[in-house]
């Protein structure tokens, strides 16, 4: 379905496919709707449709893909050409790509090619037309793999991850620089964000959701700004939107001035633990998620403040300490 500016309508007919579909990958190009899904009519392997003339039609051979039935597939179309990564039964689970030529659909490179079993949750991205995949390497951790032209190997440096990474999502900014975005088991299950600078992978700011999270999604707004939603398991699984950026004219508050802020989660009462400088002006601002101050307070000649947002509604605030240009902030969660 698509939005048509006032309401929810089908694009072409409803129920296009032969059967029922429980794994389906979209993509658009050029505003053109395509879809892969794995096809029970073709003993659940993969076939890929696409929007046109007001009807959906298969493209190349339907269930086309080698090793048999699969249940996760990524699709990615770049300038008119589908390509399609998969979890390939027939080499040990591991990832394997195709895309079709215009004639038919063709393996790039080696089937089943990651170091480990491909659960990624949107692991396919094509750039100026060549493939990457962000997969488990033998680990479990993090990798992502380009293809040359005749193999896959290794962007950048292996196993970038602390621990292991799920829901793996690869996306490239404008810039043509890939990101990549994943639950750490190792940085106690929180979202973390990494981009490739120069042959190795970098953190882009600390991992940043409050608790698990799961089902990420990355995109990026016209001036290059990271952007990732995710299931948000420390807020009864709703899904949240943060983005990374600086903010104009601030520049952060030490790190090693302790700021704590605490219990967190709370029932709306917590505590801002200053450092013991309190000769130095702070002012604390609690803001909810439409982006209205609850609370303001000056902090001066005390180390220790009790907060007391009782009656306010439960959900997720963002704590602001700022002393003249400097600032801290720590996203809390009230419930």
């Amino acid at each position: 379905m698509k939005f048509d500016g006032t309401a929810w309508v089908n694009v072409g007919p409803a129920g296009f496919t032969q059967a029922r579909c429980d794994v389906i990958s979209i993509d658009t190009d050029n505003g053109v709707p395509w879809v892969a899904l794995k096809d029970v009519m073709q003993n659940s392997k993969i076939t890929v449709m696409k929007f046109s003339g007001g009807s959906w039609l298969t493209i190349g051979t339907p269930g086309f893909n080698t090793g048999g039935m699969t249940n996760v597939i990524h699709l990615d179309i770049d300038n008119g050409t589908p390509f399609v990564a998969y979890r390939d039964y027939g080499a040990n689970y591991k990832a394997s790509v195709m895309k079709f030529d215009g004639n038919s659909w063709i393996l790039l490179g080696q089937q089943g090619f990651s170091g480990g079993i491909y659960d990624s949750y949107s692991g396919l991205a094509v750039h100026s037309g060549v493939p990457h995949v962000a997969a488990w390497d033998s680990d479990g951790k993090a990798t992502v793999y380009k293809f040359n032209g005749s193999a896959w190997n290794a962007l950048g440096n292996r196993n970038f991850s602390t621990g292991q990474a799920s829901y793996l999502n690869i996306k490239f900014s404008s810039t043509g620089t890939p990101f990549v975005v994943f639950k750490d088991a190792g940085i106690s299950n929180k979202a973390s964000l990494m981009k490739l600078d120069g042959s190795n992978w970098v953190q882009v700011g600390d991992a940043f959701s409050t608790g698990n999270a799961t089902y990420t999604s990355l995109a990026f707004s016209a001036d290059g700004s990271p952007y990732v939603a995710f299931r948000d398991e420390a807020s009864m699984r709703r899904s949240t939107v943060m983005k990374y950026g600086t903010v104009t004219g601030l520049k952060e508050i030490a790190r090693n001035e302790m700021i704590q802020i605490y219990p967190n989660p709370n029932n709306g009462l917590f505590t801002i633990k200053l450092p013991q400088m309190v000769d130095k002006n702070y002012v604390a601002e609690v803001i909810n998620l439409t982006g209205q101050t609850v609370y303001r307070e000056s902090l001066s000649n005390k180390s220790i403040h009790l907060v007391n947002l009782t009656g306010k509604p439960n959900g997720i605030y963002l704590v602001k300490i700022k002393r003249g240009t400097e600032i801290f902030q720590k996203k809390i969660i009230v419930r």
